[in-house]
């Protein structure tokens, strides 16, 4: 029994052991074989088991006991030898399965690198490439064939891929590759190339030779395009010098420009802000420009206009104060940009500063000088008034309202021939035309008007012309004085003296009662009347004359006419002898001292009347010393008026600076949009920011040239010797080193040498050079020719010039122009050619001539259409 036990326990051990070799085997087919065999030898000893219970056997045959026990031991060893042999299957099978793991992975990973490699090449136009020195064969990447416009299917040799390059790229390629060859040399070189599609590239090229027994056997390399990278560095010089340039123009400008940060702190500032604040650029490095410069009332007012900025982005200008280090206030006007970062926050701002002090000082003085003018034409009594050359009203004052019956906003805007009937205005209209072409001014001219109401007014005007700077006339500035009273009288007077006249030939029975009908006009007339005989004796004076000369009728009638008002004694016998030896009526304007100490204008008129066929003379004197003061007090407030003008000429001149700035910012920011948006836009928008650009810098051109222009009639003139062909000598080399294509024959004659302003003249052989130049271009070999002669051995000599007066003249060979149109070239903005044919702005000549005639000289011009122009000066007085 006991063996049994033991063989049962041997049989269990086998079993743990098998299974403990086993359990980790992915085998099952070997799992459930081995465990077939132990439940086939566990079931065979129960069996014996069983049998012998039931023969109740007491012993068990030792030998088969034995028999068990060795097959048990012999399945045990059995067990555990299978269990090692199944056990290094598994690990064997384990590694394998890892290794197949580790293979697949790789492969995985090998092939996301090379689409990676493949997506890098392509974001980076990156590509491989070799060739084999001995045979040039040689193959390249995807990637490298589509930098060169090649289908990567085609085949490549080493003489095809140097074919892409040309000019000094070419060379430097060749030189590289055949250093590679022959002495194993690598290179790295960035060069300019055409593809097969004609496109322009520049790439970037590495070469690395593979050595085999200090051979060559293969040259392998990389190969990018930078055209990108290229066309970066360009944009990035462009914009650093763009910048440099900027900071310098800054820097050199006379207007104050300034960079503040919402901090208060500033940044760029130029030597015109240090000099308009006091402080030194150190010292505004430490300021808080709001707290140090800003006045206090001023600050909210500043802040409400930068919040509007900063939420449009929209350029602002306020005026304001600073406070200057020596503690006195600057009157300002600001120009302020700003610039936000990607998110929209405010960075910094930038500003325009302009010292508004001598502006505001010429406004001051405008409108100070607006209201004298004002309140000298609403006390005059008389009806003051401005039109334009067709006559149209553009101000009225004074007595307007009252004379009329209109308002002046009313006039404003009507023509004079408006105010007149149909029988006036027909009478009138020539006249008025006849004054503005001759551009000769208006006096005492009698027109008759139609009130609002129907009345007939009757005006004495007196005018003067309104001119521009370049001597066209704008209209005319003048004083209506109301004389309808005055002409009802004149009209009576007129009446009595052709009644007089009517009664004179009466028989001479009649002759008494027409005497005491005349002596009647004669004491009742509102104006002097004296008559006097043939011989110059006095024979009639009435009682206003007495009056006006203040003495006694008795001391009168003693007089001659040659004596009879005293200080006029010439004017007057000359008037009186010519109405004498003509017959027709003889009048003028006098001032004179009167016998009896008064000092009087009056207005004269002798007529010539027959009595007893003895000719008489009638002198009728009117007094108007009053009107005459009037007129010179207008005169003096159109004196006013002119300063005032000047004043405004200043004024426009500060305007125009500031024209400058917003100009610059057109055209930096148009040229920026370009460069940096370029590839964005189509045609047509860079053609569109291409107009814009042209516009601003011929619009800053055309400022330039008008402030040239204005400063002429200001500058401080000097007499010195001055070698026109000096001068034109060197406009013309400047002008051929900006144009150095153009064949130019040039011909400086002598005795050049004239007396006038150097800069003057400078500025007048300018802009001669230049219109001869400009308008020769057309030609295969243009001339220009600058000499001097006199005036009688001219072509056609100018005709208010002596004949031995040295004329300085400046010809071309040019389109020329038509004679018709001489009297237009002069002029400011006058052009004879359109922009598309000739560039320009047409105030060149018209600073010619201003300039020469600063200096009393005399500019004219000669030219035929096709057969060249011909520019003549003289500064001789």
């Amino acid at each position: 029994m006991l063996i049994l036990c033991i063989s049962m326990l041997l049989q269990l051990a086998a079993a743990a052991l098998a299974f403990l070799k086993v359990r980790r085997l992915k085998d099952t087919l070997a799992w459930l074989m081995i465990c077939i065999a132990f439940l086939l030898m566990a079931l065979r000893r129960l069996i014996t088991l069983v049998h012998a219970v039931q023969s109740d056997t007491e012993g068990i045959n030792l030998s088969a006991e034995m028999v068990g026990l060795l097959i048990s031991c012999l399945l045990l060893g059995g067990g555990w030898l299978m269990g090692r042999v199944f056990e290094r299957l598994s690990i064997q099978q384990e590694e394998l399965q890892r290794a197949l793991d580790q293979r697949i992975e790789a492969e995985a990973q090998l092939k996301k690198n090379d689409g990676l490699l493949r997506q890098m090449g392509r974001i980076a136009h990156v590509g491989g490439w070799e060739f084999d020195p001995c045979t040039g064969k040689g193959s390249w990447t995807a990637e490298v064939a589509k930098i060169h416009g090649l289908d990567p299917k085609d085949e490549t040799t080493m003489e095809k891929g140097l074919s892409f390059y040309q000019g000094k790229s070419r060379i430097l390629i060749e030189q590289a590759v055949e250093e590679a060859i022959k002495f194993g040399k690598p290179y790295d070189l960035e060069l300019e190339m055409v593809t097969a599609k004609g496109v322009r590239k520049w790439v970037r090229t590495i070469g690395r030779p593979k050595m085999k027994a200090d051979e060559v056997v293969m040259v392998r390399g990389t190969f990018q395009d930078i055209t990108e990278h290229k066309k970066a560095e360009e944009r990035i010089r462009q914009v650093t010098k763009r910048q440099e340039e900027l900071a310098d123009i800054i820097e050199k400008s006379e207007q104050p420009v300034g960079v503040g940060y919402p901090d208060g702190r500033l940044g760029l500032c130029n030597a015109a802000f240090c000099t308009l604040t006091g402080y030194s650029m150190e010292e505004l490095r430490g300021i808080d420009w709001n707290a140090v410069l800003t006045p206090p009332e001023w600050k909210d007012r500043e802040q409400a206009a930068l919040r509007g900025l900063s939420a449009s982005g929209k350029p602002v200008r306020y005026r304001k104060e600073y406070l200057h280090k020596d503690g006195r206030r600057v009157p300002i006007e600001m120009l302020v940009h700003v610039c936000k970062d990607p998110a929209g926050a405010v960075q910094f701002y930038y500003a325009f500063i302009t010292d508004i002090t001598e502006r505001l000082a010429a406004e001051n003085a405008l409108l100070l000088s607006e209201k004298r003018f004002e309140d000298i034409a609403l006390s005059s009594g008389d009806w003051v008034w401005e039109c334009d050359v067709e006559g149209r009203y553009i101000f009225a004052a004074g007595e307007v309202a009252r004379i009329t019956g209109y308002q002046p906003e009313e006039i404003v805007g009507m023509q004079v021939f408006e105010l007149m009937d149909e029988e006036e205005a027909e009478r009138f209209r020539p006249i008025f035309g006849e004054f503005a072409l001759e551009k000769k001014p208006m006096f005492e001219l009698e027109t008759r008007m139609v009130s609002k109401s129907g009345r007939r007014v009757y005006l004495l005007t007196n005018a003067v012309p309104v001119f521009d700077d370049e001597g066209e006339l704008l209209g005319y500035r003048g004083v209506d004085k109301d004389i309808t009273e005055k002409k009802h009288r004149d009209e009576e007077l007129r009446k009595y003296r052709e009644h007089l006249e009517e009664l004179v030939e009466v028989r001479a029975a009649e002759l008494e009662n027409l005497n005491r009908f005349s002596h009647t006009i004669l004491e009742t007339a509102p104006i002097g009347i004296v008559t006097f005989r043939s011989d110059g004796q006095c024979e009639s004076v009435n009682m206003h004359m007495a009056k006006l000369v203040g003495e006694s009728r008795e001391q009168l009638l003693a007089r001659k006419f040659h004596d009879f008002l005293g200080g006029g004694t010439s004017v007057l016998s000359r008037l009186a002898q010519s109405c004498l030896d003509s017959g027709e009526s003889q009048r003028e304007t006098v001032s004179l001292t009167t016998p009896g100490g008064k000092e009087v204008v009056i207005f004269v008129r002798f007529a010539r009347f027959v009595v007893d066929e003895h000719p008489h003379l009638m002198l009728m004197a009117n007094n108007v010393t009053e009107r005459v003061r009037s007129e010179k007090a207008l005169r003096a407030s159109s004196l006013k008026l002119q300063a005032s003008n000047r004043e405004l000429e200043a004024f426009s001149y500060s305007v125009s600076h500031d024209l400058r700035s917003p100009l610059r910012s057109i055209d930096g920011f148009s040229q920026a949009l370009l460069e940096d948006y370029g590839e964005v836009l189509d045609e047509e928008g860079e053609d569109y920011l291409q107009r814009i650009r042209a516009a601003a810098q011929r619009m800053g051109v055309l400022i330039n040239d008008l402030l040239q222009l204005s400063r002429i009639s200001r500058w401080q003139l000097e007499n010195r010797t001055v070698d026109l062909g000096k001068l034109a000598l060197q406009a013309l080399s400047f002008l051929q080193v900006q144009n150095p294509e153009r064949v130019v024959e040039i011909v400086i004659g002598k005795d050049l040498e004239v007396e006038g302003d150097p800069r003057l003249l400078r500025l007048v052989m300018e802009n001669l050079m230049n219109n001869a130049w400009k308008f020769s271009q057309n030609m295969e070999i243009a001339k220009i020719e600058v000499g001097s002669a006199r005036n009688d051995s001219l072509d056609r000599p100018h005709a208010d010039l002596a004949g031995n007066r040295k004329i300085i003249y400046v010809k071309d060979n040019g389109v020329g122009f038509d004679m018709a149109y001489a009297d237009k070239l002069f002029g400011a903005f006058q052009r004879l050619h359109t922009l598309s044919e000739f560039e320009g702005t047409g105030i060149g000549l018209a600073t010619v001539i201003r300039a020469v005639q600063r200096q009393g000289g005399l500019v004219w011009a000669d030219g035929r259409v096709g057969a060249g122009a011909s520019f003549y000066l003289t500064l001789e007085t």
